[in-house]
């Protein structure tokens, strides 16, 4: 067979690409023409032909065609390389039975625990996790509820806002904030760090002591703004059973998953021995 190299590849791709865009007329012969090699692998006619769709462009069909080639050549010169370079008592037929070992026990475990895992997580079980453990979940940052606004200091309404926010409700000043505000945070249901207002709010007024339910305030040349602390919770302090819920249901679903395995492996286990599916034997 006469070898085929780089400099003689374009002619082989147009011909590839003419045989995508003719499918009804591609024979046998066409189909088993080697348009590439690598070593003793051929890349043939067939396994390029349904890279390219009806419709594409005669241009966009060569390269196509031509990055698919190029790639097969780089990633089987890799693998030869490999193949040289490789320690010789490495057992590729061994790894290559775990590896399919292993994605046989993966797949069968998630089928294991698509049928028969309990999701459902009560409100009860959460709360009983949540006060067997909750010292385990020590804050490492301040978290906090509020509601946040940045006004136009020449805004007509300033003073009902700064009225509102020392002395209003909560609904209040939501409302107050949303309608007049340039950007603010209003959902009071949201747990939020420092870092979260940090993208619209001056650093500066950060050095506020924000564990406070006063109005925290700080204006700059062109800015007001306002924030109302609902409930906050400093570092090292434990966080309400609300910010962790979504992570105590991950957890104890976690921990059901793992016992559900456990227990499976077990009693496969207790029926090998029964049904002598398996022996050991004394090396003596």
């Amino acid at each position: 067979m006469r070898p085929i190299y780089l400099f003689g590849l374009q002619c082989f791709v147009i011909l590839a690409v003419q045989s995508c865009q003719n499918r009804s007329k591609i024979d046998q012969g066409i189909d088993d023409i080697v348009i590439a090699r690598v070593g003793q692998k051929m890349l043939y006619q067939r396994q390029v032909r349904d890279l390219v769709t009806e419709g594409t462009s005669p241009t966009d069909s060569v390269t196509i065609v031509n990055g698919y080639i190029q790639n097969w050549i780089r990633e089987g010169l890799m693998i030869q390389e490999a193949e040289s370079k490789i320690a010789a008592d490495i057992n590729i037929d061994q790894l290559v039975e775990d590896y399919r070992s292993s994605l046989l026990v993966y797949n069968f475990e998630k089928k294991l625990i698509n049928e028969q895992l309990d999701t459902i997580v009560s409100d009860g079980a959460k709360r009983d996790f949540y006060d067997m453990h909750r010292n385990n979940y020590q804050l490492s940052h301040p978290i906090f509820r509020c509601i946040a606004g940045q006004f136009k200091r020449r805004n007509k309404s300033l003073r009902s806002i700064i009225k509102i926010y020392d002395s209003g409700s909560v609904e209040e000043i939501h409302d107050i904030t949303k309608s007049n505000a340039v950007k603010f945070h209003v959902d009071t249901s949201v747990y939020l760090t420092k870092e979260d207002l940090q993208s619209w709010i001056p650093q500066e007024f950060f050095k506020n002591n924000l564990n406070s339910r006063k109005t925290i305030r700080y204006a700059d040349s062109d800015f007001e703004y306002f924030v109302k602390m609902v409930e906050f919770y400093d570092e090292n302090t434990i966080p309400p059973f609300n910010f962790l819920e979504s992570r105590i249901t991950k957890t104890i679903l976690s921990e059901r998953k793992n016992a559900l395995l456990k227990e499976f492996r077990q009693q496969l286990y207790l029926k090998g021995i029964a049904e002598k599916k398996f022996e050991i034997y004394d090396e003596n």
